[in-house]
């Protein structure tokens, strides 16, 4: 067994939930292991755990703890953390497949921790990726692409449909339908960097099932993520501009994922050009946009993050999100 080591952050976010360890669950030595033969990629600092649940798996039983990839939210600590759980958390209430997602406290630090939905043996994650070199036959100027940050000029909505389509042409209308309501949870929270490592297409090696796409998973960058407490407190401070303050905001958040003929796409934008393209996905978009849906994603902030967030954060997040989906439903 080896310890999760403790990350030095290169920002606080100013405002640290008092009495953190009675709301949060502490995570001890002796109920976790890190698992050093698989690495984890990405931009925070990652450890594949397995963890001691009870009344999920016996003590003895280490090698069926259960699987995670424990996150340090390094950049903007420890509100990144929380704003990563509550994306999720916004995802579960609106209905959709997310990775189940935990805070924890491990080695003395906070930590997001994704549940790993891949099963032991017999399936694999295809990542977008994967489904983009597959169809141009070519990796390596797949990823030219996004190191150039070309990904919106090369890897439109119509460019994904088709690579997917060759990829999966059997099961293309399922697997879009799920990449859409993922671009719908994108826009509702202002996600500016869904790339095409953090999301894919589940598949059975053996063909034991369909391919379908994957829960959502690695959601870190929305509602204001990288600003600091004291900023927030400026803003909210500033009664005169805040409208206008939050209407650019949300405005000037853009996806990864382009249309063709068109350049710099908001979110917003995107999904009225997606209803308008397919009436089957507008039907997504429109169930995902409710009032009941709304009220859904405002509850859990009130019930599950009030002990987490300030009251000057709850705040503005809460309004940003009221008026997204405002601005979704008057695009669409």
């Amino acid at each position: 067994m080896s310890s999760i080591k403790q990350i030095k952050p290169e920002n606080y976010s100013g405002y640290h939930p008092p009495s953190l360890v009675k709301f949060v669950q502490t995570i001890k030595k002796k109920n976790f292991i890190v698992v050093n033969d698989l690495s984890v990629g990405g931009d925070a600092p990652k450890d594949f755990i397995k963890v001691y649940k009870f009344g999920r798996v016996k003590h003895q039983d280490a090698k069926n703890w259960i699987k995670y990839i424990a996150k340090t939210g390094h950049k903007w600590y420890p509100n990144e953390s929380i704003t990563e759980h509550l994306l999720n958390t916004i995802g579960v209430a609106l209905g959709l497949r997310m990775s189940h997602s935990e805070l924890a406290i491990i080695s003395g630090q906070l930590r997001f921790l994704s549940e790993y939905f891949l099963q032991d043996q017999g399936q694999e994650l295809v990542h977008g990726v994967d489904i983009f070199a597959g169809y141009v036959s070519d990796r390596a100027f797949i990823e030219d692409i996004e190191h150039r940050k070309l990904a919106r000029e090369f890897f439109t909505f119509q460019f994904t449909e088709k690579a997917i389509g060759f990829a999966f042409p059997e099961d293309k209308d399922e697997i879009m339908n799920g990449f859409v309501k993922l671009l719908v949870f994108d826009a509702i929270v202002g996600n500016n960097d869904r790339h095409f490592y953090n999301w894919g297409v589940v598949r059975s090696i053996d063909g034991m099932h369909k391919p379908y796409f994957s829960p959502i998973f690695d959601t870190a960058r929305g509602l204001f993520w990288n600003d600091s407490e004291q900023k927030i407190v400026e803003r909210i401070s500033q009664k005169q501009q805040f409208d206008a303050y939050l209407n650019k905001y949300i405005l000037n958040s853009y996806p990864k994922t382009g249309w063709e003929g068109e350049s710099n796409l908001s979110h917003f934008e995107l999904i009225k050009r997606i209803k308008l393209y397919n009436s089957n996905y507008a039907n997504f978009v429109d169930d995902l946009l409710t009032e009941e849906k709304e009220k859904k994603v405002i509850d859990v902030i009130k019930t599950n993050f009030s002990l987490l967030l300030s009251v000057e954060r709850s705040y503005i997040v809460t309004e940003c999100l009221k008026l997204r989906f405002l601005q979704l439903r008057k695009f669409g």
